[in-house]
Parts: structure tokens; C-alpha cells; sequence
């Protein structure tokens, strides 16, 4: 949780993800949900689902040869280190596990795919393959899942173009996620011009002018940001993304209540 906490809180997060998708797919029916319902969603899908992550992820990329290797039976491939390494995640599981049982619909299947992810990304960074997957598979983690189950928590994935307005939100928010892990200005530039497009595209399709323009201005600030060689890479743009996501989610939620 120690990495998933840092940082603004102003960004592309599981909490504010989740909310996105709740709001964008029932809109002002988000209200009638009791709050302890939203309560075990938020706390799923950020504290629960991050400290999966960080408890894999994070522990490969650390490492543990400095701080293992001066006692025999404390090195990296003692019994007692490996028992350790498979030991230390379980609270975290359990945590998320009893969470996702008290949210019920999708809650459990949505965190087993967090947690394959997890292995994944700790089978990738063991591999030296950090670089290629982690970004991706922390995107996938932190937005993509967290909406969709915000979105699935009301119901079913909606069918006709409501459903494809989702879809495309989620991949565009991923995309940006993705930009801010990118570890190069032309991928961030890529992944965010991609992202972008997708959320604009979104705001056409639904013919709300205001919503367009709207997002169209803040779609454009950091991409004007991000062509500047002295910018800050991800916080300079981090915010300008999190309000993007926001008030799509709120106007594509205020087209189809």
C-alpha cells in the first residue's frame, strides 16, 4: 500500500475509478446505492487490490539480496526466505478476498484477475521484464478493473451504444494510465494522444457539445504540456487527466440517466 498511496491523490486511482464508473453507467441512480455498498467498493479496489499488488510486485522490485545475504540460513534461496516470500502476500489476499465477498456481483471474480495480475507482473519483474509489462499491468489494475466493476456493480455491462460509450471510456482512461508509466516522452505522447482521442470520441458519440468541449480542453492541456521538454513527467499532468476522467463519467452518466 506504501506505493499505491504516494502521490497525489488528484490522479488516475482505483477510488476515483470505480466512482467513474458508477457514476457513467447508472448516473443519478449512483444515489440510491447504499453507501456501504460504494464503502466496500472503494476500499476493495484501492487499499485491498493495491496492497496485492504492492505486496508482489513490490517485493520483486525491491529485492531482497542486500538485505538477506549475510546469514546463511536469511539467503535469497533458503527455505526460509522462500517460505517468507509466499507467506507475506496472504493478509493482503485474505483482506481483499473477505472485501470482495462483502461486495458480492463481481467482487470475487475481479479480484482474481487482480490477483493473476499480480503474479504476472512478479513473474515479470523476476524476469527482468519489469519495464515492458509493469506499466501495462498496473493500468489494468488501477483503472480498467476498478471502473468496470464500478460499471457492473449496477448491473449487467449495458448493451447498444451505452455499453460501447463504457467500453470506450475504460480503454481511453487505461491508455493515459499507461501514458503515465510510459518510460519514454514519444510512448507518454503516444498513450496520451490515443487515450485522449478515445475520451473525445466518447463525447461525440453521445452529440453533447458541452461535454466535447469541455473535454476536448482538458484532453488538450497536458497534451501541451507534455511537448514541452521541461515539463514534469507523470505530475504535471496527472490532475488535468483525473479531471478528464471525472467529467466524462459525469456527463456520459448524466446522458443515460
Amino acid at each position: 500500500m506504501r506505493v499505491w498511496l504516494a502521490g497525489s491523490p488528484w490522479r488516475l486511482a482505483g477510488a476515483w475509478l470505480a466512482l467513474a464508473g458508477l457514476v457513467a453507467s447508472a448516473g443519478l441512480r449512483v444515489l440510491d446505492l447504499p453507501f456501504s455498498t460504494v464503502a466496500l467498493l472503494v476500499l476493495l479496489v484501492d487499499p485491498a487490490w493495491g496492497a496485492l499488488w504492492t505486496q508482489f510486485v513490490g517485493q520483486a522490485d525491491m529485492g531482497s539480496v542486500d538485505r538477506r545475504s549475510h546469514l546463511p540460513y536469511a539467503r535469497e534461496v533458503s527455505p526460509a526466505v522462500r517460505l517468507h516470500d509466499w507467506y507475506q502476500p496472504l493478509p493482503a489476499i485474505l483482506m481483499a478476498g473477505v472485501l470482495a465477498w462483502l461486495l458480492g456481483g463481481f467482487g470475487l471474480p475481479f479480484t482474481g484477475v487482480v490477483l493473476l495480475l499480480a503474479v504476472l507482473g512478479w513473474l515479470a519483474a523476476r524476469a527482468g521484464l519489469a519495464d515492458s509489462w509493469h506499466g501495462w499491468l498496473l493500468a489494468v489494475v488501477r483503472v480498467a478493473l476498478p471502473f468496470s466493476l464500478g460499471v457492473m456493480l449496477t448491473g449487467p455491462w449495458p448493451d447498444g451504444p451505452t455499453g460501447l460509450w463504457l467500453a470506450g471510456l475504460a480503454v481511453g482512461f487505461t491508455l493515459l494510465a499507461a501514458a503515465e508509466q510510459s518510460g519514454t516522452r514519444s510512448g507518454t505522447m503516444l498513450l496520451a494522444g490515443l487515450g485522449s482521442s478515445l475520451v473525445i470520441g466518447v463525447a461525440l458519440a453521445t452529440g453533447s457539445l458541452l461535454l466535447v468541449g469541455v473535454a476536448t480542453l482538458l484532453a488538450a492541456g497536458p497534451l501541451l504540456l507534455l511537448v514541452r521538454p521541461e515539463s514534469a513527467l507523470p505530475g504535471a499532468v496527472q490532475v488535468w487527466w483525473w479531471l478528464l476522467a471525472i467529467v466524462a463519467s459525469l456527463g456520459l452518466g448524466w446522458q443515460v440517466s
